[in-house]
């Protein structure tokens, strides 16, 4: 493709339809089409480093003869296209008389020679998680996702029953990137839901045989005095349960975190009398050969109780950092707070170490991490702009093996718009970047889906933008879950939905992004 005009037409009285009355509208205008340069330009469905850049513009009059009446019509697009992939991304503005209007849009996902780059389409991975009972409200399970290096495993609480008389059982389904589903299984058998608010979370990971699935129950304290426990219980790749589920770790045990090293799965979790609550961190190893605990048991990976919320873990090759979430408390200090432990359960920073020193002002940084052959990426929700304890913006921070802080202490930001709140992120490694997922509300109550960015392992925003790129439209989409394998991704969420409809866990395929 060249440079400079490709085309240029004026035309007269052209129709343009009728008014309310039956009036003949007719338009004059002038229309000029130029490539005008070649760009790089980052869409959601990769960084293109030479694409093309036409313009139209258009210019002239829309008249009424009949009443004597004409306005000015002006306006200009610009596209962005790729040879063999067509066009990337579209700004358009538009103005008649003294109302303009203005629209972008860029590509998400394509097709090239028969194979699949960028975004694919969503799609219901597990359906009918909540009964139509009229209770607006009806317990949830927050969803999770593993991959066995081709194909994932999304694990769901599904919700039987009529308020108060609810019954709740955990569940894992086989998927594919493309939205196939072809197996699901129960991971035991329906249980009374006594505490609607707790028994929400669970952890999944894989040991190149099958996955392991660690899940909270319920243990009915109203009638027991006894807080939710921990269970495990293996899933073969096919789907299909390998032996039953066991408990893990005790109860007042909650949060549960999971990743395997080559020979063990290390268990991190949060323990408590109130969930959620005042606690410690412990962890525990897992054999792969049979779910159970291994060698000592459990271990406190914290030097003494707080308030130590949320753990996350990623194995880094020779050790696993896990990060969590921790408030102010004895002179424990709140923010984002990391250690290390050896595949043997050694603690190489025992009294941890702040990926993100926060002041006294908010509560909940919800990190994450993950690990990219060389270094680790720790995010969270951040308050730092407005300091309100509401309004969040997602900030990151390299971290090293030996625990330097690459982006000094207080880490880079991923979204910049004070006025947004951005909760909630996960992250993954994946194409050569990592990518990154969040809960993005411009206000309270109001949701636009989920939003995503990708990041390089040099600490650069690829995806740049004041809220990250849009990965998903449909509101009401919460607790996002990412895996990733060498061929594609998944990104997981809850669908909550009003007490007129069921709850849902929705997905999303990704695939390595163009060019």
């Amino acid at each position: 493709m060249n440079l400079g005009t490709v085309s240029s037409l004026s035309a007269s009285n052209l129709p343009l339809g009728t008014d309310a009355s039956g009036n003949p509208i007719t338009v004059n205008l002038t229309q000029r089409i130029d490539n005008v340069s070649f760009e790089p330009l980052n869409v959601p469905a990769g960084a293109f480093p030479q694409a093309l850049k036409q313009v139209t513009t258009i210019s002239g009059t829309v008249s009424i003869a009949k009443l004597n009446l004409s306005v000015s019509l002006s306006g200009s697009q610009a596209r962005w296209l790729v040879p063999g992939v067509g066009v990337i991304g579209e700004t358009t503005s538009t103005t008649l008389d003294t109302d303009t209007s203005t629209s972008t849009a860029s590509l998400r996902g394509y097709v090239l020679d028969g194979v699949q780059r960028g975004f694919g389409l969503p799609f219901l991975v597990a359906d009918g998680l909540s009964p139509v009972s009229g209770d607006p409200n009806p317990p949830i399970g927050q969803p999770v996702v593993g991959t066995d290096g081709a194909r994932f495993l999304v694990v769901t609480r599904r919700i039987t029953g009529v308020s108060p008389d609810y019954s709740a059982a955990w569940q894992a389904s086989v998927a594919q990137a493309d939205g196939t589903v072809l197996a699901t299984v129960a991971l035991e058998a329906a249980r009374p839901v006594a505490d609607p608010g707790s028994a929400v979370s669970a952890a999944v990971a894989f040991d190149g045989a099958n996955y392991l699935v660690v899940f909270e129950r319920d243990n009915n304290f109203a009638s027991t005095g006894n807080h939710p426990s921990l269970m495990a219980v293996r899933v073969s790749p096919a789907g299909t349960l390998v032996g039953a589920a066991t408990q893990v770790a005790p109860p007042g045990s909650n949060s549960p975190a999971l990743a395997f090293d080559g020979a063990r799965y290390l268990l991190v979790f949060s323990r408590s009398d109130l969930y959620e609550g005042y606690g410690q961190l412990y962890g525990a190893f897992i054999s792969p050969a049979d779910g159970q605990v291994a060698g000592a048991g459990e271990f406190p990976i914290t030097p003494a109780p707080g308030y130590q919320w949320r753990p996350a873990l990623a194995f880094g090759g020779t050790s696993y950092l896990v990060v969590w979430d921790q408030t102010d408390f004895n002179g424990q200090p709140p923010g984002v707070i990391a250690a290390r432990i050896t595949p043997v359960g050694d603690i190489l920073d025992p009294a941890g170490f702040a990926v993100y020193a926060a002041t006294a002002c908010c509560l909940g940084y919800r990190p994450t991490v993950a690990f990219d052959g060389d270094n680790y990426l720790v995010a969270w929700q951040d308050y730092r702009q407005l300091q309100d304890n509401l309004h969040t913006d997602i900030y990151a921070s390299r971290v090293t093996r030996t625990a330097q802080l690459l982006d000094g202490p207080g880490g880079f930001p991923v979204t910049t718009a004070a006025e947004n709140i951005e909760v909630n992120p996960r992250l993954v490694f994946f194409d050569g970047n990592y990518l990154a997922a969040w809960i993005s509300s411009p206000a309270i109550g109001v949701y636009a889906g989920l939003n995503g960015a990708r990041i390089s392992p040099s600490g650069t925003v690829i995806s740049p933008g004041e809220s990250g790129m849009l990965l998903t439209a449909g509101g009401y989409e919460f607790h996002p879950s990412l895996a990733a394998n060498a061929s594609s991704a998944m990104l997981t969420w809850l669908n909550p939905r009003p007490a007129a409809d069921v709850n849902s866990a929705g997905a999303l395929g990704i695939y390595p992004f163009g060019p």
